[in-house]
């Protein structure tokens, strides 16, 4: 039977002590609500005597029913001349409504002597107290052994004797932490088999990520025999960051075997990635390991033909495993197959021979050779495929547009023809393109009233060749929405209104594809 790894969690602790982190009461709970879905195991909430917004977050929780996952609470061993009776964090501690507490204490020569300024033996004595104590009145506690490896690499037998002193005075799990985030691999399994070969249990990692290496740690500590670990959702934390959740769960379970999370959860794993960054605050990271949009992404033809005939090609652990999808990128780089099977991804009803799919593929190079590139412009490509084939509705088609700019906006006017009758509006807009869409759009909903629905929700610019200044040619990204779905087009030219009209041109037909009017029927 596979060993059975806890998920202890630090994101609403240690995640908060990372720069720019900033979680309110309110952020803490949904935050702790969606780790109670994702399998978490402990939830460490924070020090709540030395944070009012902590304290709160716990009370706040005594009426939250989590399913899964138990709260910790956090704190640090007694100061040094202070009872664990007398010490105000203890105290918090010992009173809380919630059984698990973690404390902290120092497991390095070098901060027992520089910053606690005590002996050896006075620094044993706090962490057996401060155990003691929490373990009398009734709690379950967990440790953190600060700095262990640190201080294992200069004082071995001390920093054993930390664990031990721990264990012994009623801790129910010990976690060796790599606090400053600077052991390779190497150190972590070396240190970590000492300590499971000395016949320790119920022990666990802590890693900081500050030389890249806090998820590789992890794994390896675990391998070592280490039965918890201790993360933060997308690395969040201080410095640079902690272990990742969602590299280190998927890593120990799909690859290593160890059973840390149901099935289940983790075929949801990418969406509690997109969720977990929402309400962190943080960007997606498209390249993420296992969950990220680009996860599964394959642009070289070679790879695509390959992936089509035998996932295992160049897929390490199947995307529905963790929720994710494959993703076929189209470029100048791509093959036959690649062509194909994106067709009929976008076209699905579409049948097509080797010629079309070479006539496709030789005007997809021609155009990304101009500028033109259709990763993630699936709108646009489609169109390519249709007006490439000859199966093309021309729903419109322009005469003529102006624009007129002044320092308080713009202005734009267009003349379209719709089935042999002619349409010239013009619109207002805070800069030229948003009044050439809203003069666009008000030309063609007089024919076309589902466009009414369509706005545009980005708008990027790329310069494609800085070297000749303003002659350069400029990329347009637009990204659009009717309220149910979302598409990219691209425009490219040295002009760029003529690029944006290029890319707005291609967002209003693929609405006009897309939309359910027999009007519109596409083919």
């Amino acid at each position: 039977m596979c060993r059975k790894i806890s998920i202890y969690d630090t994101t609403l602790r240690d995640g908060m002590q990372g720069v720019g982190a900033h979680f309110t009461v309110e952020d803490k709970v949904r935050l702790a609500m969606l780790m109670d879905e994702m399998g978490v195991t402990y939830i460490e909430g924070g020090s709540p005597a030395f944070n009012p917004k902590d304290a709160e977050f716990f009370k706040r929780m005594e009426s939250v029913n989590l399913k899964n996952s138990e709260l910790v609470a956090f704190g640090s061993t007694c100061h040094a001349g202070v009872k664990p009776s007398d010490d105000e964090s203890l105290g918090v501690l010992s009173k809380i409504s919630f059984k698990n507490v973690c404390i902290f204490g120092k497991a390095w020569n070098l901060h027992v002597k520089s910053v606690l300024g005590i002996s050896k033996e006075e620094n044993l004595a706090l962490i057996s107290e401060s155990i003691s104590y929490l373990y009398n009145c009734g709690k379950n506690v967990f440790f953190d052994a600060e700095h262990f490896f640190d201080g294992f690499k200069e004082d071995s037998e001390y920093a054993v004797s930390v664990i031990e002193t721990a264990l012994k005075s009623g801790a129910s799990f010990v976690y060796l932490c790599d606090t400053n985030g600077g052991c390779t691999t190497e150190e972590i399994s070396e240190i970590c088999n000492y300590v499971v070969n000395r016949g320790f249990c119920n022990i666990g990692i802590h890693s900081h990520n500050d030389i890249g290496m806090a998820t590789a740690c992890t794994v390896s500590a675990v391998t070592k025999g280490l039965n918890s670990v201790q993360t933060t959702l997308t690395g969040v934390g201080e410095r640079c960051g902690n272990a990742d959740y969602f590299e280190i769960v998927p890593t120990l379970q799909l690859k290593l075997g160890f059973d840390c999370i149901s099935s289940d959860v983790m075929g949801k794993m990418s969406s509690f990635y997109y969720r977990a960054c929402e309400l962190l605050n943080k960007k997606t990271f498209k390249r993420h390991p296992y969950v990220g949009r680009d996860a599964f992404g394959h642009k070289g033809g070679t790879h695509i033909d390959a992936v089509l005939k035998e996932n295992k090609a160049y897929e390490h652990v199947d995307p529905d495993a963790v929720g994710n999808i494959r993703k076929m990128v189209l470029s100048e780089m791509s093959g036959r197959a690649a062509v194909a099977a994106k067709i009929r991804h976008v076209l699905p009803e579409l049948v097509v021979n080797d010629d079309q799919v070479s006539e496709v593929l030789l005007r997809l190079k021609d155009l990304e050779f101009n500028g033109f590139q259709f990763e993630g412009a699936d709108a646009s490509f489609e169109l390519l495929v249709r007006r490439t084939l000859d199966i093309h509705k021309q729903f419109f088609t322009l005469k003529d547009y102006k624009i007129i700019s002044a320092g308080d906006g713009s202005s734009a006017i267009v003349d379209v023809f719709v089935e042999g009758q002619e349409e010239v509006t013009a619109a207002n807009g805070q800069g030229p393109v948003d009044a050439l869409d809203g003069a666009f759009r008000k030309a063609l909903g007089r024919f076309y009233p589902e466009l009414n629905k369509m706005r545009l929700v980005d708008y990027k610019v790329r310069v494609l060749d800085s070297s000749k200044a303003t002659a350069s040619k400029v990329r347009v990204i637009i990204e659009s929405a009717d309220g149910e779905k979302n598409w990219v087009t691209v425009g490219v030219s040295e002009d760029i209104i003529e690029a944006s009209w290029i890319a707005l041109v291609d967002a209003h037909e693929y609405m006009l594809y897309s939309s359910s009017s027999p009007k519109n029927s596409g083919l």
